[in-house]
């Protein structure tokens, strides 16, 4: 053996030994990562954000319906109240009526 195919040999053991260090540095890099997404995934963190940012959103429309539906009986009864005052008979006969279809 010389000394050339000595270096030669050196030199292909480095450069392999640099390639594979190369290799699992990406692949724990890698690694990594995708566990610190599967932890947080598990973990609940990004469901429960999603899940309050839901719930807020859902408390918000349940209010404007609320709203809506006070709007809605405050102007059933504006018309029950008008009607009532015009014709006063009107409402006790809608309430005879009643109470003459339903069967005791």
């Amino acid at each position: 053996m010389t000394i050339e195919s000595i270096i030669r040999f050196y030199a292909l053991l480095s450069v392999g030994a640099i390639a594979s260090a190369a290799a699992f540095g990406l692949a724990w890099y890698r690694t990594s990562r995708r566990m610190r997404a599967l932890e947080t995934l598990l973990s609940g963190q990004s469901d429960t954000t999603r899940i309050d940012a839901e719930l807020d959103d859902m408390r918000q429309r349940l209010d404007g319906f609320g709203e809506n539906l006070e709007r809605v009986t405050g102007g059933q009864d504006f018309l029950v109240r008008m009607v009532s005052e015009r014709h006063p008979g009107a409402r006790s006969r809608a309430t005879e009526q009643a109470r003459a279809v339903t069967p005791h």
